[in-house]
């Protein structure tokens, strides 16, 4: 009995010494230093994985010998050492592990189903003969039947690998090398979609069907147009409705009144969209809309769990709005959906400058925000007529939590109802041909019920960047200057050029407003400032640039980013939605947003417009800048800005 324990704990401490190493050798790291050994790529399929020299008397190494024994296996991956890595046998494209959501004392969390693989490609035959998430058994079956169909096609079991493209460089590579491309390369963006597609859902698109808008009143214009030739469905996600809006709130009634099948649904922030101003608020101006078409009109407010209890009593209104909101700018009708970081309100009508797209004939993609955007609304406030039909109430469903009075158990539903949300999105194939050109990628960050997806994606976007050997250029705007810490230390080492744009003070929408939030603007100056002092410490000074935004009579509110692919002279990649990439944005709000990757022409023209039109008002930051007698930053400023960055 003793020798037999001692032969399993000497199995033990082998093993783990071999995994250490192979780790070790996939990160390209040995203690400090970095490893020249190159990394193996193996063909896992009938003959198993696991430990030890051999598999099923085969060597466990890559090169010419899995050549001479093609035509006996049956393949249904390819796969580094450590399987940290996968790639389709079938169509060489990324695999990913289904996702199950599992509950354990109470909590519910996402799991990976290790024994199934995942192909995402719609074209790819896994996907089509319906075996795209079967057992790997299944895969197998299906491996040996197309080896079967290739013999009688072709005479010979499988093409041959070539080892020298296959032993000695790392499986995510070998999967870009390999693809058969969608678009008309097979590096550069169609690269940066196999990257990212491990964390959000693709969906495909003609670049002339999307459309930048430039300047407020166009977006204006676009939306009561939109509105009004709905027929079907308008959906909207803001911040809030200015109280004054009164032109937008009749077009609405203008368009329920000419389609009798046109469903509306609105959703705000419940902080910000019953915050009274002159007697009026967001949900008095839209209640007249529910008393007249009950119906045809969902109003739903979206309350923040964590405002509950003494905190919520003790805040005043504008104060509490700092513990977290609902932020997503979702404008959607029939099969459209405009993107966008603007509110609905006269300044983002007029002279605050913002971003916008209109994504036409999508209708995937305005489904997956219809959908995103009715989970919010079942999990907020639902606004109705009081009995006074001069006043509301805000009633919770029936089948939901009170987000102030159970805000635990309301934190995990919501959170388990996202996961299942993303998991169907994510596991459903989308519609693709040859023909479409452009990629486009939904994300959404949700910090209160731990949702990172948007997160990831961003820094996954960022890692890619520094992989290249040309480097890329990265211009990224936001209005508030207050990266998250991982951000900033991804963006100091990141191999890029990267080019800042945000709002100078005058710019900024707090500048001379009254009360506590007139200390805002010097707030983000004393940010800035630390940022471009790291900047300078890292020496980095000739590859990272700031600009401030500064027009007359303006305020700059713009979010994203936008990517030059090596020496591309315009952008192949943008993001476009309501996150800041501040502390806020990943933490506290819920956000939503887009990565769009495409190769058409005059769409790639068109969003260099839009970053030449926002830099034509900008100037460039300096140590100039900070010595301003006006951008001195006062003592208390400094020191509280340290305990409320993360509500910024």
């Amino acid at each position: 009995m003793n020798e037999r324990r001692h032969r399993e704990i000497q199995k033990y401490r082998f093993t783990h010494r071999i995994c250490t190493k192979e780790r070790k050798a996939l990160s390209q790291t040995s203690g400090n230093s970095p490893s020249t050994k190159k990394k193996l790529v193996m063909f896992i399929g009938d003959r198993g994985a696991g430990v030890g020299s051999c598999i099923k008397g085969f060597k466990r190494y890559g090169g010419r010998w899995k050549e001479a024994i093609h035509s006996e296996a049956a393949n249904v991956c390819v796969t580094n050492e450590n399987l940290t890595s996968k790639a389709c046998i079938f169509c060489f494209r990324r695999l990913t592990h289904p996702r199950i959501s599992v509950t354990k004392n109470g909590e519910v969390f996402s799991r990976k189903v290790k024994g199934s693989f995942y192909c995402t490609n719609p074209l790819c035959v896994s996907v089509l003969s319906k075996c795209a998430a079967k057992s790997r058994d299944s895969l197998s079956a299906l491996a040996i039947g197309i080896v079967g169909l290739s013999t009688i096609l072709f005479g010979v079991p499988l093409p041959a690998f070539k080892s020298h493209k296959i032993s000695n460089i790392e499986a995510e590579k070998y999967i870009i090398l390999t693809s058969p491309s969608r678009f008309e390369e097979e590096t550069g963006s169609y690269a940066v979609v196999l990257e990212l597609q491990q964390h959000a859902p693709t969906f495909y698109a003609h670049g002339q069907n999307i459309q930048p808008l430039y300047q407020p009143f166009e977006f204006y214009s676009e939306l009561k147009s939109r509105i009004l030739s709905a027929k079907k469905s308008i959906f909207i996600a803001a911040l809030y409705i200015g109280h004054t809006e009164q032109e937008l709130v009749d077009t609405i009634r203008l368009a329920l009144s000419r389609s009798s099948t046109l469903q509306v649904h609105i959703l705000i922030d419940c902080l910000r969209g019953t915050r009274n101003s002159k007697g009026q608020s967001s949900a008095t101006l839209l209640l007249p809309l529910i008393q007249e078409y009950p119906d045809r009109i969902n109003v739903a407010l979206y309350h923040t769990p964590d405002l509950t209890g003494i905190l919520k009593r003790a805040l005043p209104q504008r104060f509490n709005e700092t513990i977290g909101l609902m932020h997503l700018k979702l404008y959607g009708f029939d099969n459209s959906i405009m993107l966008s970081g603007a509110n609905l309100s006269t300044d983002y009508f007029t002279n605050r400058q913002d971003r916008y797209i209109i994504f036409n004939k999508q209708q995937e993609l305005t489904t997956y925000y219809y959908d995103l955007l009715k989970l919010i609304s079942s999990c907020s406030y639902q606004l109705k007529p009081a009995d006074n039909s001069s006043k509301y109430k805000l009633v919770v469903s029936d089948s939901m939590f009170d987000p102030v009075k159970e805000s635990k158990r309301y934190k995990a539903l919501v959170h388990s109802r996202l996961q299942q949300f993303l998991l169907e999105y994510q596991n459903k194939p989308h519609e693709n041909n040859q023909k479409m050109d452009t990629a486009i990628l939904p994300v959404i960050q949700m910090g209160p019920f731990c949702i990172k997806q948007d997160e990831k994606a961003t820094l996954e976007l960022l890692s890619i960047a520094d992989q290249q050997q040309e480097r890329w250029t990265i211009h990224l705007t936001s209005g508030y200057f207050n990266f998250t810490e991982k951000y900033k230390s991804v963006i100091l080492k990141t191999k890029a050029l990267f080019r800042f744009l945000t709002a100078s003070p005058e710019a900024n929408g707090f500048f001379n407003s009254k009360g506590v939030s007139r200390f805002l603007p010097p707030a983000y100056t004393h940010i800035e400032r630390r940022f471009y002092r790291q900047v300078k410490r890292a020496k980095r000074e000739e590859e990272i640039s700031i600009e401030e935004y500064k027009r007359p009579g303006w305020t700059y509110h713009a979010k994203g980013l936008w990517v030059f692919l090596g020496n591309e002279s315009t952008p192949s990649v943008t993001m476009i939605g309501s996150p800041n990439f501040g502390q806020r944005s990943s933490a506290r709000d819920l956000e939503a947003q887009a990565i769009l990757i495409t190769q058409n022409e005059q769409l790639k023209k068109a969003l260099h417009k839009e970053i030449d039109l926002l830099h034509q008002h900008s100037e460039i930051v300096s140590n100039e800048t900070f010595a301003k007698v006006d951008r001195k930053v006062p003592y208390g400023v400094r020191i509280a800005t340290a305990f409320v960055k993360t509500m910024l």
